[in-house]
């Protein structure tokens, strides 16, 4: 008789054939099952992309703490505390170690981490979290404008309290410039040479813009590297001015049209918290995601454009403020909705393209104006040289002229006298 196979050494029976039912069956669970992509506002991956680049300075640190734990418990990996001057800045008043002292601004994030994270995490923590020193000049007179641009900054003065090299060292100072203009005159001329601000505000504060919006002033901005930006906390607060927010959003829509090769950029920020007096604190702050949704939604932001007002356009002005303080020559690029800039580094002999070995960062803005003296020597050293050319051959020319004009009269003496076989030509018969 034939002994029994235990039923755990018998063969597995051959697997049939999966029909395609099952086959898109398991391609499907497979496909719900895979784990998904890392979300934009993950704050372990890629909160650094989103950034809040105007945050008017708390009176109290205890409001600043709230602030800097609201922020980044909700995303943000990049946040520039402003501080607000008017005209041109006071190198005494306006400091920028007057208004924002590191002390105050770390002793507020390490509190931050701890309420956020609820441990002690500080240097991990402060890698995501990028904290930025920004100036608002609020522009009235149109001669203020001067003081912002390359042109005139190492030779204007400076606001009440001193010259202007210490009121140079103001602007220097902070990470970000910004200029909020209060006529079309004050506008116009910021868009156009205002080469030292990062920014434009458009304040709505009083309802509506103390401007009008053009597409001329849109471009010659966007060349300069100049943002546009609009501010959310005022429609928040006061119901009353968010249809203010929405008409400018459509005016800055619509005088954009046909600005290319650099597109302007547009960001979206925080803005002012205060209504009726009071500061409202962390109440007047929403999440990216929010935020993103009002730019779709109620601004008529496209897709791409709506993130990128909260990240890309953002990241691009964070970049541009680091390489002018670096003393980087920037230049626009031809295209990108945000457009985005090329960095050319500079040293002693002039500009490469990997932007290192930058000693004396602080004498940046002087190799710069020695390139562009020693430039301008060299060019007027050839046109030197080319006029003392020219005017050697002329000189040449005038020399030949005489000794044709004399030969000219030598012929017309001997036509006038007589005929005679001692004129010393030979007659052919």
């Amino acid at each position: 008789s034939i002994p029994a196979i235990p039923s755990s050494k018998m063969a597995d029976p051959p697997p049939t054939a999966a029909t395609s039912s099952q086959k898109n069956r398991r391609k499907r669970k497979r496909k719900g099952s895979r784990s998904t992509s890392i979300s934009l506002f993950d704050h372990s991956s890629s909160s650094t992309n989103i950034h809040d680049l105007n945050v008017p300075l708390p009176r109290t640190q205890g409001a600043l703490t709230d602030l800097m734990s609201r922020l980044r418990s909700t995303g943000y990996g990049a946040v520039a505390f402003s501080h607000t001057a008017y005209g041109r800045p006071d190198p005494k008043k306006d400091a920028m170690d007057a208004v924002l002292q590191d002390s105050v601004l770390e002793s507020s994030l390490q509190a931050s981490v701890v309420t956020s994270a609820g441990r002690d995490n500080t240097k991990k923590n402060r890698q995501r979290f990028q904290i930025l020193k920004r100036l608002n000049a609020v522009v009235e007179e149109l001669s203020d404008i001067a003081y912002y641009t390359d042109s005139t900054a190492d030779t204007s003065g400076g606001g009440s309290g001193g010259g202007g090299s210490e009121a140079n060292d103001v602007l220097d100072s902070y990470d970000l410039v910004a200029l909020s203009p209060r006529s079309d005159a004050t506008f116009a001329s910021a868009c156009s040479t205002a080469s030292r601000a990062d920014v434009i505000m458009l304040d709505y504060s009083t309802g509506r813009l103390p401007f009008k919006l053009k597409g001329s002033s849109i471009r010659a901005a966007s060349k300069l590297g100049i943002a546009f930006e609009l501010c959310y906390a005022s429609a928040i607060l006061e119901p009353s001015k968010r249809k203010a927010l929405v008409r400018i959003a459509l005016d800055l829509h619509n005088a954009s049209r046909g600005v290319r090769n650099p597109s302007p950029r547009i960001i979206l920020t925080s803005g002012a918290r205060v209504a009726a007096g009071e500061d409202f604190g962390t109440m007047a702050l929403r999440t990216p995601s929010d935020l993103i949704n009002v730019l779709k939604t109620v601004l008529k932001f496209g897709d791409v454009q709506a993130m990128d007002a909260m990240g890309a356009a953002s990241g691009d002005v964070v970049a541009q403020c680091r390489n002018r303080k670096l003393g980087l020559c920037v230049v626009p690029s031809g295209g990108g909705n945000n457009g985005m800039k090329n960095t050319v580094g500079v040293d002693a002999q002039g500009c490469d393209n990997e932007g290192e070995s930058l000693p004396a960062l602080g004498s940046a803005r002087g190799r710069i104006q020695k390139l562009i003296n020693s430039a301008a020597a060299t060019k007027q050293q050839k046109m030197k040289e080319d006029n003392a050319a020219v005017t050697k051959e002329e000189e040449a020319k005038d020399d030949w002229t005489g000794h044709v004009q004399e030969s000219d009269s030598e012929l017309n003496d001997n036509e006038g006298g007589e005929d005679d076989d001692d004129d010393g030509f030979i007659t052919f018969s």
